[in-house]
């Protein structure tokens, strides 16, 4: 019985030191505040209305859109992958936003947490918010004065395209 017990623990062993390690996010460059509102499709100031579970790691967060700030919102009301069980909290540095937000530093490159009935500056690409790894591309936010919405804005009316010339502002 005892060479059977041996046995096993060998057997386990071998197995967790032949299973490589879980690798944290790795990128070769977090886009910029600049780059990720120039590189989006939309632009869109939403608020959490909902969650359902689908299974251990997350579900669907139901978004109410607020005001769209660049392109089109997917729906007046639209979901994304995530979850609002254990939300990590905003960003704690000041807008403008090059980094992600804590939810998006637990391994994945990308926060998918959020507060129920929190505000939220989400920046799509494709139809998704999770395109740029490590980039701040679903930011809570205050509502529509929030200082981050405000650079965002800011930097869209500084950068658009005069439509009748072609030519841009700047």
């Amino acid at each position: 019985m005892s060479r059977l017990v041996s046995m096993a623990v060998l057997i386990l062993a071998s197995c967790l030191l032949l299973t490589p390690p879980s690798l944290p996010c790795s990128v070769l460059h977090v886009m910029t505040a600049e780059e990720i509102v120039k590189n989006s499709d939309a632009i869109v100031l939403a608020e959490v209305t909902g969650y359902t579970k689908e299974n251990e790691y997350g579900g669907r967060v139901a978004f109410r859109a607020i005001e769209v700030l660049k392109g089109v919102a997917p729906a007046e009301r639209f979901e994304l992958a995530g979850q609002t069980e254990s939300y990590r909290g905003p960003n704690e540095n000041p807008p403008p936003f090059n980094f992600v937000r804590p939810g998006g530093l637990g391994g994945n490159c990308f926060a998918d947490d959020y507060k129920q009935g929190g505000s939220f500056l989400l920046f799509f690409r494709k139809g998704v918010v999770a395109w740029a790894p490590l980039s701040a591309t679903n930011e809570e936010v205050s509502g529509p004065a929030d200082p981050w919405v405000w650079w965002v804005k800011g930097f869209l009316a500084a950068h658009t395209t005069d439509t009748v010339s072609g030519t841009s502002s700047k």
